[in-house]
């Protein structure tokens, strides 16, 4: 009788575990075709790896903007499991020139090396602090994030309302970006393209007093959905 429910077990859990495995090798066959049609689309670079698990990266400038979309294997706090999370980053054209971080969410261990020391308190009416913001300068900050770059920020933090997001603003002085990712993956090229229009939206607000340095890019309503004709 033992050994008839032991037998019974261990097919269950065989039949589990070849049906998770099975599933995400699914998932990540429906992810790399839908950003190979994504970079196909925008004359990116695409990386695919050489497994089906492997991290992918993708990078080019879509509408004169620096794009770079990845994924990446982490493992969690206790070390036991492995979290494939996906990454947006969308790049601004002028940045303060200092280092900084402001998370909406507790800093993932991936991103803790930051270096910068000085806590930042974003001061501002019905403003919600978030977990974590460090910066090399806290005055230049301060008047750098203006009253349209912070209604743009608290909207982006919003998308982290959503669980398994996080949202991320940092710069090193020389660059500054969006950052977007979360532990599912981007499998649909429509969803991409949704995605990337998005954030495209508020990077726009984050350069929109840098008037006359660059040219603007188009607007993100001209992205051509992925699934359109040519």
């Amino acid at each position: 009788m033992m050994a008839q429910i032991g037998f019974i077990l261990w097919v269950f859990v065989t039949g589990a575990v070849l049906s998770f495995l099975f599933w995400s090798v699914m998932v990540s066959l429906a992810q790399k075709k839908a950003w190979r049609e994504f970079a196909k689309r925008y004359k990116l670079t695409l990386d695919e790896g050489e497994k089906s698990r492997d991290p992918m990266f993708m990078t080019g400038n879509l509408n004169g903007r620096l794009l770079n979309i990845y994924s990446e294997i982490e493992k969690d706090d206790e070390e036991r499991t492995q979290r494939i999370y996906t990454h947006v980053e969308v790049f601004f054209y002028k940045v303060p020139p200092t280092l900084f971080v402001i998370s909406k969410k507790a800093l993932p261990k991936a991103f803790q090396d930051v270096g910068a020391e000085q806590v930042f308190n974003i001061k501002s009416p019905d403003w919600t602090n978030p977990a974590y913001s460090v910066t090399d300068d806290v005055s230049l900050l301060t008047t750098w994030l203006t009253p349209l770059r912070l209604k743009a920020l608290r909207s982006f933090f919003d998308m982290a309302e959503q669980k398994g997001i996080e949202t991320m603003l940092m710069g090193d002085g020389e660059t500054a970006f969006l950052l977007w990712r979360a532990n599912e993956p981007l499998a649909d090229a429509r969803a991409v393209n949704a995605l990337v229009q998005k954030l495209y939206a508020f990077a726009r607000d984050f350069d929109a007093e840098d008037i006359g340095t660059i040219a603007k890019p188009k607007a993100s309503s001209e992205m051509a959905p992925v699934d359109s004709p040519a």
